[in-house]
């Protein structure tokens, strides 16, 4: 991209030659054509990606959006791409993410089986996961749960593999949360196994709950969120959309689009989302 900027910038500056009376004009050519030129160029390198998981990356009223999608679009924005991003099922945006040079893709769990598989170019969320019960019951973990009664889990989801990994057979799958949350209320369920950003969208989608009415256990495993590209990504295309991420992080716009989609009690009471994401030394 550089190297292309300033082939635009030497035969601009001899165009200016031959209009040297008119310099100042000279100077607004040039610095629109570098912005143009930077624009087009990052457009045609990086294509965008979303692998279709609320609250990450979804559909809504024709429009595509999500955590994830809008740290890419505001990155997209810095840098002078278009922001223009495609969604489409996990496993077939996963696999695009693994053999597509030059794209960017989220969200990405990074666990163990997909070490080596892709790059992990930018880590922005730690989310974890714990049993969520009613208000006077005990705290579950994996063990209690594996000799107790039936737990709720979102069907596909993340939650669901952690729930099988940690030995838990007495489970029932539903297609949406909202399901899993009204058993429990009425007892139906012992504990409804979740993760930290998943209960927290269950409850901004329905504001009449009250997280009082629920007790949430200790986590029992945790992983770190990532937007990944292929192996062979250059490290030159990256950089600049780490660079981005970093700015975003220090200027407050990342916490802005966190906040849009994680409700500020229910982050202090979780403990996510206050600072910024951190190592990944677990899987």
């Amino acid at each position: 991209m550089v190297e292309k900027n300033m082939s635009y910038r030497l035969s601009v500056e001899c165009f200016c030659r031959l209009l040297a009376p008119h310099s100042f004009f000279c100077k607004q050519l040039i610095a629109w054509l570098l912005i143009v030129s930077t624009s087009v160029f990052a457009e045609d390198k990086v294509t965008l990606l979303g692998a279709e998981l609320s609250p990450y990356a979804f559909q809504e009223n024709d429009q595509i959006t999500g955590l994830g999608v809008e740290l890419l679009q505001e990155a997209a924005q810095r840098i002078g791409h278009s922001g223009e991003i495609t969604l489409m099922p996990f496993k077939r945006a996963f696999q695009n993410a693994i053999t597509r040079k030059n794209l960017l893709m989220t969200p990405v769990a990074r666990v163990e089986s997909r070490e080596g598989l892709l790059k992990w170019a930018i880590h922005y969320l730690d989310d974890s996961f714990f049993y969520v019960t009613r208000a006077g019951s005990r705290k579950l973990t994996h063990g209690l749960a594996r000799e107790g009664g039936l737990i709720g889990v979102l069907a596909g989801s993340a939650p669901l593999a952690r729930l099988k990994a940690g030995g838990v057979t007495n489970y029932l799958e539903q297609t949406r949360d909202t399901a899993n949350i009204n058993m429990l209320r009425i007892g139906r369920i012992e504990g409804w196994f979740t993760s930290s950003i998943l209960l927290n969208g269950a409850f901004k989608s329905h504001p009449e709950l009250d997280p009082k009415e629920f007790v949430i256990g200790e986590e029992q495993s945790r992983h770190c969120v990532y937007i990944v590209a292929s192996n062979d990504t250059s490290e030159e295309i990256l950089q600049p959309w780490r660079e981005v991420f970093n700015s975003m992080l220090n200027d407050g716009t990342y916490q802005q689009i966190l906040s849009r989609y994680l409700d500020q009690d229910l982050q202090l009471m979780l403990g996510i989302g206050s600072d910024l994401p951190s190592g990944c030394g677990r899987y």
